[in-house]
């Protein structure tokens, strides 16, 4: 193999190496408000702390389920999610796009009075993510390795799903005051793969795989607290949650392959990630008995990093063979502390059909990026907007709706160049079917 060969295919491997430098791209990592749950809240952009008078407010607000006065079964019988993210020049001069879609029951709640209280049990999706990339580049000039590259194949696919199943009771305290609490078993589930080739104009290639796969499990307790006085056009809510680790499992490994000799790197951690702590704060009113505005605001509290407390990576070089290597790995970046707020709108046409809307915030927990980073997490600050349309029965309804998510900031996945920084975008698309009866 000639000299110049030799190097080429070393910036190459160097090339295909940048991806391991963004393996901490969990989308949903960076965002706390990803998807919106249950048929009514849905459409009033999930400002319902301080209403959750229905099975959907096990998940909100259990306090709320205690002004039941009677059984009821909601459940959002089919939700269609696609994504898109845009990062700009990824790979100068052209972009990656990754796009998700997936069709998910996205809740299903019962609630019924039991003695002097309510008791509820639901199933809940706040989260569910498939998505894939599958780009090739051609000819073009890779300006940091100085590389002319015939062909760039990216081939990417990662599923990310989080649910949450558990039951809720709910009690007045006096006429205007009620306390509930639910308890949810919370499951989280990722598996990445991702497949890089680069080839010269001469054929020799080169090529990297990753695989990743994260299984969390923990409790997440959420309290509530509802006062809703009856002279009054106003209620209040608030609820505090935090999710506690019961196990955790992480493993990944890189394989790369510059023409000449094959390299893989393994490393496996039981560390669990911090989880923040969350504070929610709602108000509702009710101009009038076909009307109702209510807002919403969510503060999430930051978090430290997390290290392999059990440090050792297993590395193969063929040409060295098998290498025990000490020190520890990052599994998760600190997060910053954020808020979010929510806005909801309600009317009644009549007994038989209402329309909702609403707008909220679904901030990033990562610092913003500037020109003095290397190699940060991606900083996206999403809004979004909702509208549904219910019709209504004797004892049903049956509501369709969308939810339109939008945003764009800053990442860094260039990890041969991890100053570089690239402007990124975000757009998803939720459309849903829900329906909900009582007995």
């Amino acid at each position: 193999m000639n000299i110049l060969r030799r190097i080429n295919l070393a910036c190459l491997f160097f090339l295909l190496l940048f991806p391991l430098a963004s393996e901490k791209l969990f989308a949903d990592e960076f965002h706390y408000n990803n998807l919106t749950i249950g048929e009514r809240p849905s459409g009033m952009a999930g400002a319902y702390t301080a209403i959750s008078d229905d099975p959907s407010g096990v998940y909100y607000n259990p306090a709320g389920i205690a002004y039941s006065v009677e059984g009821s079964l909601s459940g959002s019988v089919n939700a269609f999610y696609r994504s898109n993210k845009s990062y700009k020049d990824a790979v100068k001069p052209h972009s990656w796009e990754r796009e998700s879609s997936s069709l998910l029951p996205n809740f299903f709640g019962i609630i019924m009075p039991v003695g002097k209280g309510v008791l509820g049990l639901s199933y809940a999706v706040p989260d569910s993510i498939v998505e894939d990339q599958d780009q090739q580049f051609s000819d073009f000039l890779y300006e940091i390795a100085g590389v002319n590259i015939a062909h760039y194949v990216i081939n990417f696919n990662k599923e990310d799903n989080t649910y949450e199943f558990g039951p809720s009771y709910a009690q007045r305290v006096t006429d205007s005051i009620s306390v509930g609490i639910t308890l949810y078993y919370h499951q989280r589930r990722i598996q990445r793969v991702s497949n890089f080739v680069s080839v010269l104009p001469d054929n020799s290639h080169a090529w990297s795989n990753t695989y990743v796969e994260i299984s969390e499990a923990a409790l997440r307790p959420t309290l509530g607290v509802m006062w809703s006085p009856e002279d009054m056009k106003y209620s209040f809510g608030f609820t505090i949650s935090k999710a506690m680790p019961l196990g955790s499992s992480y493993d990944q490994q890189n394989t790369t392959h510059d023409g000449t000799k094959l390299v893989r790197l393994t490393a496996s951690s039981s560390d669990q990630r911090k989880y923040p702590l969350n504070l929610k704060l709602g108000v509702a009113y009710y101009p009038t008995h076909s009307l109702l505005f209510s807002a919403d605001i969510s503060h999430y509290t930051g978090t430290g990093q997390v290290k392999d407390s059990s440090p050792g990576l297993s590395y193969y070089d063929s040409s060295l063979g098998n290498l025990n290597i000490t020190g520890s790995v990052m599994l998760y970046d600190k997060r910053e502390s954020v808020t979010n707020i929510a806005f909801g709108t309600e009317y009644y046409f009549s007994s038989k059909s209402a329309v909702r809307g609403g707008f909220f915030t679904n901030f990033a927990n990562t610092k913003s990026i500037s020109s003095s980073d290397s190699g940060k997490d991606e900083h996206l600050d999403l809004y979004g907007l909702a509208l549904s349309y219910t019709t209504f029965t004797r004892a049903s309804s049956l509501t369709f709706g969308g939810v339109y998510t939008f945003g764009n900031g800053d990442a860094q996945v260039n990890g041969d160049d991890p100053t570089a920084i690239q402007s990124t975008s975000f757009s998803s698309l939720l459309i849903y079917l829900g329906t909900s009866y009582s007995f």
